[in-house]
C-alpha cells in the first residue's frame, strides 16, 4: 500500500504543472463577459503582467492560490486514486484501472479548480473522464449503469438549471454544471450518482 501511496504522490506532483498548463490555455479563449469578475486580472499582449505603458489585455486567471489548490489537491488524492484503481480493479487489469482513475482524478481536480477560480466549467475536459468510464464500463460489461448515471445526473442538474431560469430569471446553475452531473453520472453510474450529487452539494 505505502508503494502506491508513495507513486501516486510523485505521479500527483509530476501532473500538477501539465494540469495547470491546460487551464491557462483552456482560459486564454474565454471572452472576458464570460468569467466571475473575481477572476479577472490585467495582463499585457505576451500573458505577462502589465508595468507600464503596454495596453491592457483582460483575460481570467487561474490565480496562484487556485494553482496551489490543484497542485496539492492533486499530490493527496492521486495517492488514494492509485492505490484503489490497483487494488479494486474488477473486471479491468490493474494497471489500465489505476491509470484511467489518476486521469479520471486529475481532470476533475482541474474543473474544480476552474471553476472555484473562474465560475466556469469546460465540457472538452469533463469528456475525457466520462470517455474512460464508458471504455472501461465497455470492457467491464457494466456500461448501461454507466449510461443511466449520466442521465439521471444530467437531468437532474438540468432540472435545477431550469428551475433557476424560471424562477429568477437568471442561471441559478450554469450550463456547465448540468454537463458536471451528466459526467459524474457516467464515471461512478447508477445510482452512485445520487450519493456524489448530495455529498458534493453539501
Amino acid at each position: 500500500m505505502w508503494g502506491y501511496l508513495s507513486l501516486g504522490a510523485i505521479v500527483g506532483w509530476l501532473s500538477a504543472p501539465l494540469l495547470i498548463a491546460w487551464a491557462r490555455h483552456l482560459l486564454m479563449s474565454v471572452p472576458q463577459t464570460d468569467a466571475a469578475p473575481v477572476a479577472l486580472a490585467t495582463i499585457g499582449p505576451t500573458g505577462a503582467p502589465l508595468d507600464g505603458g503596454a495596453l491592457p489585455h483582460i483575460l481570467p486567471q487561474l490565480g496562484r492560490g487556485w494553482e496551489a489548490a490543484l497542485r496539492w489537491g492533486v499530490v493527496a488524492v492521486m495517492p488514494l486514486a492509485l492505490w484503489r484503481g490497483a487494488t479494486g480493479a474488477h473486471h479491468l487489469p490493474p494497471a489500465v484501472a489505476a491509470l484511467a482513475l489518476l486521469a479520471c482524478v486529475g481532470v476533475l481536480a482541474l474543473t474544480a479548480a476552474l471553476d472555484g477560480a473562474t465560475h466556469l466549467i469546460f465540457a472538452e475536459v469533463l469528456a475525457v473522464p466520462a470517455a474512460l468510464a464508458l471504455v472501461a464500463g465497455l470492457a467491464g460489461g457494466d456500461w448501461a449503469t454507466l449510461v443511466v448515471g449520466g442521465v439521471v445526473g444530467g437531468a437532474l442538474m438540468g432540472t435545477l438549471y431550469l428551475v433557476g431560469q424560471v424562477r429568477y430569471g437568471t442561471d441559478a446553475l450554469g450550463w456547465g454544471d448540468v454537463q458536471l452531473g451528466a459526467a459524474l453520472g457516467v464515471i461512478v453510474g447508477w445510482p452512485g450518482i445520487l450519493r456524489i450529487l448530495v455529498w458534493g452539494m453539501l
